[in-house]
């Protein structure tokens, strides 16, 4: 009795998966419930989610024509997307880091507005002005 009564609190896992994932919720409890809570819900998350594939078609369908393109670059910050958008676009091209100089080993860049970008430890770090960088270099240890 008590591998019964675990069986179907198990069958419910996969049914509130398949609930969020825009599914019918009842039939993949009784599918839990005839096959394995275990089996259905790799079944269920391995299923596409249909509650965001209608949230998308329905953001492609109300969208004005300039947002209609699938390429997230190319989405803008607008009242339309309420200020938010589930994806976020990131550009990992690498960039070339062209250095005014070289101090203490360390390749830096005066910009525009004064501030100074040093790559150290392979990550690009910007500093108010060039006092700030150049105690930063005398107050590191030195490398070993």
């Amino acid at each position: 009795m008590a591998i019964l009564i675990i069986w179907l609190l198990l069958a419910i896992i996969p049914a509130v998966a398949a609930d969020k994932r825009g599914r019918n919720a009842g039939i993949w409890f009784l599918i839990a419930l005839v096959i394995s809570p275990l089996v259905a819900l790799i079944l269920v998350l391995c299923s596409r989610d249909l509650r965001m594939e209608r949230l998308l078609a329905s953001r492609e369908t109300a969208a004005p024509a300039s947002f209609k393109s699938t390429d997230p670059r190319k989405l803008r910050h607008s009242s339309w997307l309420g200020g938010r958008t589930s994806t976020v676009a990131i550009d990992r091209a690498p960039k070339l880091f062209e250095p005014d100089g070289v101090l203490a080993g360390i390749p830096y860049r005066i910009t525009a507005d004064g501030s100074v970008e040093a790559v150290m430890q392979g990550t690009t770090v910007k500093f108010r002005d060039i006092d700030r960088f150049t105690n930063s270099i005398s107050a590191s240890p030195p490398a070993t």
